[in-house]
């Protein structure tokens, strides 16, 4: 069964056993929570939690199983485990053998491979209930996923704060939610911008990555230094300062282009917000074509830094790629 599936099957039927396998946490978090809730529905009413860890008694869940009286409410019995090894399978080949009407079971385990799906288990479990296969969202998919997320909050974001979120947690799912849910909290009723975005994964550090983007922009050498500084002392992640910095550098661009050619300053920021104007205008004046054009590779090679691809200090190489944003010319 597919994800999208789950709904509409709860509503026809409760089956008395469902695997979820996958390595997506949130997910295979809020699949168990779907299925617990439609089970109360039923007046499965006890939950048993069982953690598959080194050390754990398999007739734990044979004794949940076989001792029960006529008077016992209906239980949900919430089995976590990593792998099938050979006692997990014999275990519950016996349970499947005579599957309790008052048990619903959930099976919860990593990613299976294609092997392991044609097992005789995985075929027992999908003879009695239901098989889901939890799969990571797309990179491509991620922005409309959060889009449909930020809905079911009500909440109205814009199309740049949603891309700075799928871009921030890079498919992390659960901070994903995480900041979906900070923000409905500090920012009901309110249409998110990049900016209230930003601050929500900054945390709201005392200063914040438009700050420092700011002071790069007016050419402020000592500030962008200190800002810095303050930053990483905060604990604000370097992906966002990265993303502030190369999202200036990215707009300036095509603005030094058109300096470059003649085109009057006031024509270039008609479109611009006026509180932004001094900014860029101050930025232009100063900075060439050229100068943005070599930084930018920068950019990647800082990205890489953060993610582990290559060697570096990606917090000095920021300093001075703010420092170069100045006008200051480095090596």
């Amino acid at each position: 069964m597919y994800l999208n599936q789950l709904d509409a099957a709860l509503k026809k039927q409760l089956k008395p056993v469902y695997l979820i396998s996958g390595d997506v946490p949130l997910l295979i978090q809020e699949t168990r929570d779907k299925i617990r809730q439609a089970a109360k529905k039923a007046d499965f009413l006890q939950h048993e939690l069982l953690q598959v860890e080194p050390g754990f008694d398999w007739a734990t869940l044979t004794h949940l199983s076989q001792n029960r009286s006529l008077f016992s409410d209906k239980s949900v019995i919430d089995l976590r485990l990593t792998k099938f090894d050979d006692r997990a399978s014999k275990t519950l080949l016996a349970y499947l053998e005579s599957v309790p009407e008052d048990i619903c079971l959930i099976i919860s385990i990593g990613k299976l491979t294609s092997a392991q799906q044609k097992t005789k288990l995985f075929k027992a479990i999908s003879q009695h209930g239901e098989t889901i296969s939890i799969w990571p969202v797309a990179p491509r998919e991620l922005p409309q996923w959060i889009r449909t997320r930020l809905t079911a909050a009500q909440i109205k974001a814009d199309n740049e704060s949603i891309q700075l979120l799928a871009e921030f947690t890079e498919g992390n799912l659960l901070a994903t939610q995480q900041a979906i849910e900070k923000l409905k909290l500090l920012h009901p009723d309110q249409a998110i911008t990049v900016k209230e975005m930003a601050n929500v994964i900054s945390d709201n550090a005392r200063f914040n990555v438009f700050d420092l983007a700011n002071a790069a922009l007016l050419g402020s050498t000592e500030r962008v230094v200190r800002i810095i500084e303050n930053l990483r002392t905060e604990g604000v992640e370097a992906t966002l300062v990265l993303w502030a910095l190369s999202r200036e550098c990215r707009s300036l661009l095509p603005m030094l282009w058109q300096c470059e050619r003649g085109i009057p300053m006031a024509q270039i920021l008609q479109k611009e917000w006026q509180t932004r104007k001094p900014l860029l205008q101050a930025a232009l004046t100063r900075l060439s074509y050229q100068h943005i054009m070599q930084l930018l590779p920068r950019a990647s090679d800082i990205d890489a830094m953060i993610k582990g691809f290559r060697p570096g200090k990606y917090w000095d190489a920021l300093t001075n790629f703010a420092i170069a944003m100045t006008g200051v010319k480095l090596p």
